[in-house]
């Protein structure tokens, strides 16, 4: 599990990261040879928004060790953005007049770890 808290300086807005993970590993006696995980994180805003999770991620990826100093791997994620209305944006807007809109995407990467000792 990964729990983040993020401080964004120029609107001063919090979030709330949780990212539970479950993980493979794929170990010939002690050397690591490949990684496989899935981990769900859902965003919490802090002090902002009209929802109780704003973003959420379902990721999948590898990673092959492929020498004592390096790994590499694909990962693809679907990812799910929920905007609404702000509080700045109904003052401002006639009464009644809103939104609500869910942006959905895909989001493809490779991973390249070293280690240096």
């Amino acid at each position: 599990m990964k729990l983040r808290w993020e401080h964004n300086f120029l609107d001063k807005s919090g979030t709330a990261k949780f990212e539970p993970e479950l993980a493979w590993f794929w170990v010939d006696g002690l050397t690591p040879r490949a990684t496989v995980f899935l981990r769900h994180g859902f965003y919490q805003p802090l002090n902002f928004g009209g929802r109780r999770v704003y973003e959420r991620w379902w990721y999948l990826a590898g990673l092959w060790h492929a020498a004592p100093g390096l790994s590499v791997g694909p990962s693809v994620a679907l990812r799910d953005e929920f905007w609404n209305s702000s509080t700045q944006y109904r003052t401002a807007a006639p009464a009644g007049v809103g939104y609500r809109a869910l942006y959905r995407s895909v989001v493809a990467g490779l991973t390249v770890v070293g280690r240096w000792r």
